[in-house]
């Protein structure tokens, strides 16, 4: 690729990156508060308490969470929360076996797990997301992801489908980065690291 095609890329995918911590920088403070309240944080305004001053905490919104997820999770995730649909004639007799498969890939790819995890997020601050990864050949696995993590374009507005990108932030350690750069087929480049270790 040339150097101006690889320029304009990343100033690209700057921008991209900057719109979309503006757009959730909007969103932000609400979810830390029902994250806090959830969590039991107590509110910064009782610092100025005095100590006689009543600082009694009732958890009223983990409680909250916790009923409505086990609510949600019986019923919108039985044992078997899908049906396989227009299969006919001779391949009927594969429908156990379609199911099992299905089933079989949900639990190798930790979905159980995961979407607890996404469930307990989507009530408190009212979005979460789970991902698809192949990692490698034969494998498939599932990860939640959380919107603070991930950074969506502002311009979708409520169907990602209609979004033009998607960026997921992973923060990496330099010794990770280095390592990466090592295999020949890793995404970073050495000579890129190397000029990052020298600033």
């Amino acid at each position: 690729m040339a150097k101006s095609n690889i320029d304009e890329t990343k100033r690209y995918v700057l921008d991209c990156i900057e719109k979309s911590e503006n757009y959730r920088r909007t969103f932000k403070p609400d979810w830390d508060l029902c994250e806090q309240q959830r969590r039991c944080v107590k509110p910064v305004e009782w610092e100025d308490k005095e100590d006689w001053q009543t600082q009694i905490f009732y958890p009223l919104q983990a409680k909250t969470v916790e009923t409505a997820v086990a609510y949600l999770h019986k019923m919108l995730f039985p044992r078997r929360f899908y049906k396989i649909e227009g299969i006919e004639g001779f391949d009927k007799e594969q429908d156990n076996a379609l199911e099992e498969l299905y089933d079989n890939i949900l639990d190798r790819g930790n979905f159980g797990v995961q979407n607890f995890f996404a469930l307990e997020e989507g009530v408190t601050i009212g979005l979460s997301f789970i991902k698809l990864n192949v990692p490698e050949k034969g494998r498939i696995e599932f990860v939640y992801r959380s919107p603070y993590n991930c950074l969506v374009d502002p311009t979708c507005g409520t169907s990602f489908e209609n979004a033009k990108y998607w960026i997921d932030v992973y923060e990496k350690d330099i010794a990770e980065l280095v390592a990466e750069a090592r295999k020949p087929d890793g995404i970073y480049k050495k000579k890129e690291i190397n000029k990052l270790l020298k600033e």
